[in-house]
């Protein structure tokens, strides 16, 4: 094993390893380089955006580790070099558009002596052309997780006399039937429909109003960011584009599972049609990357 592996190594397990206990959370990624090229393309900087799905209400961006490689093609020096500047250019990324600052970020480059994979074919050289990233985040002290209604509040209402749970929220006159809830705090790993660890107190919570009230009947709607037009994502998991729908049918699986009965839910996915802002930043991404909970009966 060659020095600057074992440094990489010493870097996860030294100085990051720490970070990962407090997070109690972390997210690793892969993005994809086009050949001979160090910028990001549109589906790494999608893949990048994605991070934004961490609620930074409740979560900070601690520190990332980011290892650029390049595949077979070339001399050392060149991929030395071209695997640096994949590295950099990510690191720009991160400082740019999520504001982390630079000492939070460390990053190695291994040109073509790490590759993924010894083949040689087309396919197999875009697997090497890759940048491996790990996130790690540090949770926030806080006491509840709220959600946050898309439906106004009475302004004659006090602040304090909201209900906390969200049991109380649903069966308060605040909500009627064919209100809309948002749940700020499921949130997924990018790309899948695989919920982040983070999510479990607001799922938890879901799945105590649905055993409490008998009948609340729901319907659930996915959400995405991001994309061009009002279509839906990849879902990395299915292979096809419908990651707005799995994202809501994961919800409903989860209920399921907890022993809720079906009949009592739908769930549906949306794409990118209904869009609460213009995604210009990561904050307003995350509010577009979302899972809402229409009251059907209650």
């Amino acid at each position: 094993m060659n020095i600057r592996k074992i440094l990489a190594l010493l870097f996860i397990f030294i100085v990051l390893k720490p970070s990962c206990i407090i997070a109690q959370d972390s997210l690793s990624l892969t993005i994809y380089f086009d050949y001979n090229k160090d910028h990001l393309n549109t589906i790494a900087t999608q893949e990048l955006k994605s991070i934004a799905n961490i609620d930074t209400n409740s979560y900070n961006i601690s520190n990332i580790y980011v290892a650029a490689h390049c595949d077979q093609v070339g001399s050392h020096v060149y991929n030395n070099i071209l695997s640096k500047k994949r590295a950099l250019n990510i690191v720009s990324y991160f400082i740019n558009s999520f504001q982390v600052p630079a000492d939070k970020i460390s990053y190695d480059f291994f040109g073509k002596r790490n590759l993924a994979t010894e083949d040689t074919n087309s396919k197999a050289r875009n697997i090497n052309r890759r940048a491996n990233i790990t996130v790690f985040f540090a949770k926030k002290i806080i006491t509840t997780i709220k959600e946050t209604t898309i439906t106004e509040y009475n302004k004659d209402v006090e602040t304090e006399n909201i209900p906390t749970t969200f049991s109380q929220k649903i069966t308060d006159t605040i909500f009627k039937v064919g209100d809309t809830i948002r749940l700020n705090n499921i949130l997924f790993y990018p790309g899948r429909h695989k919920f982040l660890a983070i999510s479990n107190t607001q799922l938890f919570e879901l799945f105590n109003a649905m055993k409490d009230l008998q009948k609340l009947e729901i319907e659930i709607h996915g959400h995405i960011c991001c994309n061009v037009n009002t279509d839906d994502a990849l879902d990395y998991e299915t292979g096809k584009k419908d990651l707005s729908y799995q994202r809501a049918k994961a919800v409903h699986d989860y209920l399921v599972g907890k022993g809720i009965n079906p009949k009592r839910m739908k769930y549906v996915g949306f794409g990118h049609q209904y869009p609460l802002n213009e995604e210009k930043d990561s904050y307003q991404m995350q509010q577009n990357r979302r899972v809402e909970i229409k009251i059907v009966q209650k």
